[in-house]
């Protein structure tokens, strides 16, 4: 399975679906597309980058159609080393992304980083590709951009978000916090200077029926601060050249190609039921 933007003719490697799945039309029919097929073909062994992905593996996410280890499957799946960060973390809140990730990056000896979000990210082949792809922008991190702005209170960062070069001809101009690719070094300064930030929000209580922002559950605004204290060296992907939103995205936006080739190494996971060969047309 891959998914063609039709927007840009791209075709992205890790989709995210932001907010509750049902904003997200097309999720369960990738992610079953996904889990059903063979795989295209082993991806090429490379050493240059690091995969992290978050997830504390004590609970559920706000969500609870969301599974937790979504994005760790995929990667099993196509036999990609990654690491988890904040497992065993209870309660888990979203800024101990910033922290987690900020005391991995000191384990890292790669030149290149990729984390993402681990219950609403499906990864589609080999994440090698976007380091071939960052590596066609002048940056030193790249965000996966999105439609809608989150948290919604914080009006003056949407609208300085909107007046970076390039945002008001995209569909995707706002920052999402979910999945990135960066240089190892640039990053390990990012998320130093976020920790900090950070600080003055752990301990504060999210309010139920709230967004959380400003608390210990909001992340996002953050990295948002920092992308624009740091742009053009933190960028987004605009035209979904290695990630993927899928909140609010349907098949006018996404054009989903199921994969026919067969793969000699596709092996069930363990729990799955034996593979079944496709019957021939």
């Amino acid at each position: 399975m891959h998914v063609i933007n039709r927007l840009f003719g791209t075709e992205p490697v890790p989709l995210h679906a932001a907010g509750p799945l049902n904003l997200s039309p097309l999720w369960s029919q990738i992610e079953d597309a996904v889990f059903a097929s063979d795989l295209p073909g082993r991806p090429g062994a490379r050493d240059d980058y690091t995969f992290f992905t978050w997830n504390s593996g004590t609970g559920r996410s706000h969500d609870k159609a969301k599974k937790l280890g979504t994005a760790e499957r995929c990667l099993r799946r196509l036999e990609v080393p990654h690491e988890v960060l904040g497992h065993g973390m209870n309660p888990w809140t979203n800024i101990l992304k910033i922290n987690t990730l900020r005391d991995g990056l000191r384990r890292v000896a790669t030149p290149y980083v990729i984390a993402c979000d681990s219950p609403d990210v499906l990864i589609l082949g080999d994440p090698g590709r976007c380091v071939d792809l960052f590596e066609q922008f002048d940056a030193d991190v790249v965000y996966i951009g999105d439609s809608s702005f989150w948290p919604p209170e914080f009006e003056d960062l949407r609208l300085q978000e909107e007046l970076i070069e390039g945002a008001r001809q995209t569909r995707f101009p706002y920052l999402n916090a979910g999945a990135l690719i960066g240089r190892t070094p640039f990053c390990r300064d990012l998320f130093d200077e976020a920790a900090a930030q950070a600080e003055r929000q752990i301990g504060i209580p999210r309010t139920p029926g709230t967004s959380g922002a400003g608390t210990s559950d909001d992340d996002q605004s953050i990295m948002k601060r920092l992308y624009l204290a740091h742009h053009p060296r933190v960028q987004l992907d605009f035209r979904c050249q290695m990630f993927q939103p899928l909140t609010y995205q349907d098949q006018d936006v996404l054009q989903l190609v199921k994969d026919r080739s067969k793969s000699r190494w596709r092996r069930a996971l363990p729990g799955e039921p034996p593979l079944r060969r496709p019957t021939p047309r």
